[in-house]
């Protein structure tokens, strides 16, 4: 682990910190990262490979860079993956801004008061947080209240008014007059006549609430209204929940501000650029706290995870990490030659050449159209009409009009046919169940956001049926870990210091995580605790798929938030801890495409592999690397958002706040409807688990997800003939495998084909046309890239979308 190693890699991760959301948002081009193979990353390794590297042997060939050393430089530049791209720059910013622009067409967030569930949003009564509608009408009934009552009282609206009127005297608010009565009660609070100090003598307010009362009448629109709201709350004690504690869960807790949100929404209007220095970074304090701070600890714990299991599944389970293995084959040189060995091979330059020809004469075609274009798609449509319950599953496009990715196909090659079989059948499998489904006469549902969709709880469960087998195949090796860092062993030889300290800091980053979301998002630590558990499982699962079955790119499509709403029904959630889990499930693994533990499992096994360096000498690099590359890359983009505004043409990630409220207020006006609003309010501890009610049929799927993977290891097991992996039955119906799923299935074809014709020696001779294939499609990445950005500081014009590799 050289300086010079060092040092490059540290300035590829700054690059790629500080790059990646100009590339893929303003000039889009093809995504940098996009999946665990960045061509950001891998591509500049192939740069430094075929062009730097020969440069610096026609001087002074000692002085080329090794492959150890090309090895610590992809380390570092892929320990700043998880950033900049879809995982987290992509969506938070607009994550927490954009409720204050939508809330004015959301006509449901109004119905609902919606944004009154977030800590410090709207100061607006929710039905929810009205605890004893019983008193709430006996007291306004009253025929001699107190003043303060009195005045609420003439202040009522009319609608409101006739709810009290016809309403007996102890009699039943129905869900209807309910709505109607806190409606009216909303409206008086923001009557500006309703902060009358003169109203409120009578009650013993505190120095501060005093002060503000008097001079209210010259406060902005929001602070008089939650001024008014805690006037409310002091009036009726007992009736009215406090609002949920807390700030940092919207920018400015969904207030609109022409200063801080403004510019977000559509631009800088000022000539002169913004820089870092000019960002009202005072009002993005409690977000950056929260959220930031959060993704953060989040990543550091899956960084921790890794460097735990590392040993098992390097040394004991000998998995294959056929990231590494390309890297090892792209780089391999032996002699005195400039070039690495498969630049020797014809085949090489026939994969090369042939993929760097099509996305050139494609990406041309988008510019011009008279150039020529070469079809990647077959259309097999004219199908759907034969089999016409296939055509209606979900994600079954992969079957009736794939396309052909070369990295993938390339990819293929490198990991175990089998594996690469079961990954390329896995979108017909799931077209077939859905198709069985369907006939049958039931729903077949695969929406990322539906509670109790057929594929979220069908992946869920295979996702949980392959943590317990990585759990289980190496207990032995966890116990150990376990017992040595709670100090219950002595140090033994089996159990590395380094994963020790990483399981402590493991529980640490875990505890700062619950505690960010108890003390600023009103998060309960039980539900925290469910919360960071799945998105651990979801880590731990795509690591592992990378590091078994070499798979670059991976999806759950689930959410945290929305497993634990179909397991313990919204009754057992509430709408508060909903909205938090569905704004930190967004936050944390809305697109983990980009996650960080594939990224760190890879880098520490090509580290020790190829560069000899031990894991525990490099992963405080790489820590130090994730933390910088985090700053670097959330400054860089909110100056690229300050100044160009939020970018409309993505369209997924304006979708998810939506998304994220639209289901809230779905799930209040269900709760609202079933007369249990009331109830979920203020649960907190285990008052979620004892009102668990889970949705039908979820437990159902999920166990058959859970199955499907554990009988499909026992087979493989037990059966020398099984095909599948148990991969299959965690990618299917997913929107990676909608595309790549047929490349795959023609590299276990065309690799079963090479075996069996020519035997293991022509496998090895083929390898460089697959290296060939691969480095094609990242190297033309990163042309397009540059290209795109000369054509946009040239012209000051966006250039033409081409993309290479699916968004």
């Amino acid at each position: 682990m050289t300086l010079r190693a060092l040092t490059l890699g540290c300035l590829l991760a700054l690059a790629i910190a500080g790059f990646t959301y100009f590339n893929d948002q303003v000039i889009r081009q093809t995504f940098l990262l996009g999946n665990h193979l960045p061509a950001s990353v891998f591509g500049v390794a192939l740069v430094l490979l075929l062009a730097i590297n020969p440069l610096i042997a026609a001087t002074s060939p000692r002085r080329m860079l090794t492959a150890g050393e090309l090895a610590v430089i992809v380390a570092l530049g892929l320990a700043v993956c998880a950033w900049p791209g879809s995982n987290l720059m992509r969506i938070v910013n607009q994550l927490v801004t954009l409720p204050s622009h939508m809330r004015q067409v959301k006509s449901n967030w109004d119905a609902t008061n919606v944004l009154a569930y977030v800590p410090d949003g709207s100061p607006r009564l929710a039905e929810a947080y009205v605890a004893d509608f019983d008193l709430l009408l006996a007291t306004l009934q009253d025929d001699a209240p107190p003043a303060h009552v009195a005045h609420l009282q003439r202040h009522l609206a009319g609608d409101a008014q006739a709810v009290l009127r016809d309403t007996d005297a102890g009699g039943y608010l129905g869900p209807g007059a309910r709505r109607t009565l806190v409606r009216g009660i909303n409206r008086a609070l923001g009557d500006d006549t309703f902060l009358d100090p003169a109203a409120f003598a009578a009650l013993d307010l505190p120095a501060p609430v005093a002060t503000q009362l008097s001079g209210a009448a010259g406060f902005p629109s929001h602070e008089r209204l939650a001024l008014a709201r805690e006037l409310l709350e002091r009036s009726l004690p007992g009736v009215i929940h406090p609002r949920p504690a807390g700030e940092g869960v919207l920018l400015l807790g969904g207030r609109d501000d022409p200063a801080v949100t403004g510019p977000l929404i559509t631009g800088h209007a000022g000539d002169a650029t913004l820089t870092p220095l000019d960002l009202p970074w005072s009002a993005w304090w409690p977000t950056i706290r929260l959220w930031i701070v959060s993704a953060l600890l989040m990543g550091l714990a899956g960084i921790f995870m890794v460097l735990i299991v590392h040993p098992q599944w390097a040394h004991r389970e000998l998995m294959p990490y056929p990231t590494v293995v390309f890297l090892e084959e792209a780089t391999r040189r032996t002699g005195a030659g400039w070039l690495p060995d498969l630049t020797r091979s014809h085949l090489f330059w026939i994969g090369f050449v042939g993929v760097a020809v099509i996305h050139t004469l494609n990406g041309l075609h988008q510019w011009h159209e008279w150039v020529p274009e070469i079809q990647r798609e077959l259309d097999f449509n004219p199908l759907r009409e034969l089999f016409p319950n296939a055509s209606r599953v979900p994600d079954s496009r992969g079957v009736f009009h794939p396309v052909i990715f070369f990295s993938a196909i390339g990819f293929g090659f490198f990991i175990n046919t089998r594996i690469a079989m079961s990954l390329g059948v896995s979108a017909l499998l799931w077209v077939i169940l859905g198709a069985i489904v369907i006939g049958s006469g039931h729903a077949f549902t695969n929406t990322m956001w539906q509670v109790g969709s057929n594929g979220n709880m069908l992946r869920f469960g295979a996702y949980l049926g392959l943590t317990l087998m990585i759990l289980y195949f190496g207990r032995r090796y966890y116990a150990r870990v376990l017992a040595r860092a709670a100090c219950l062993m002595p140090p033994s030889v089996d159990v590395p210091a380094y994963a020790v300290w990483a399981a402590r800091g493991l529980v640490l980053a875990c505890a700062g995580v619950v505690y960010l979301l108890a003390a600023y998002a009103s998060l309960s630590p039980v539900m925290a605790v469910l919360l960071i558990a799945l998105v651990l499982m979801i880590l731990l699962v795509l690591a592992r798929l990378n590091a078994e079955t070499g798979l670059f790119y991976a999806q759950p499509i689930w959410l945290p938030s929305v497993i634990l709403a179909g397991l313990l029904g919204v009754q057992g959630i509430g709408p508060e801890a909903l909205l938090i889990l569905g704004f930190a499930s967004i936050v944390f693994v809305a697109d983990p495409r980009e996650a960080i533990a594939p990224y760190i499992a890879n880098a520490l096994r090509m580290s020790e592999r190829m560069a000899g360096s031990s894991p525990a000498r490099i992963a405080p690099i790489l820590i130090g690397v994730t933390v910088v590359g985090l700053a670097v890359a959330f400054v860089v983009t909110l100056t690229i958002q300050y100044n160009r505004g939020f970018q409309p043409e993505d369209i997924w990630s304006r979708m998810l706040p939506e998304l994220t409220l639209d289901y809230v207020a779905t799930a209040i006006n269900e709760l609202h409807a079933r007369d249990e609003l009331g109830q979920t309010v203020g649960m907190s501890g285990l008052d979620h688990l004892r009102s668990a009610q889970p949705s039908p049929g979820v437990i159902a799927w999920a166990a058959l997800g859970l199955g499907l993977v554990w009988l499909c290891a026992v087979a493989r097991l037990r059966l020398a003939w099984w095909p599948l992996h148990p991969v299959t039955f965690v990618v299917w119906g997913t929107y990676p495998m909608t595309y790549f799923a047929f490349s795959f299935f023609l590299a276990a074809i065309l690799k079963w084909a090479v075996i069996r014709v020519g035997g293991e020696r022509a496998y090895h001779h083929v390898k460089p046309l697959a290296v060939g294939l691969i480095a094609a499609e990242l190297l033309a990445i990163l042309a397009f890239s540059a290209a795109g950005t000369i054509y946009y500081f040239t012209t000051g014009l966006r250039p033409v979308f081409y993309r290479i590799l699916p968004g």
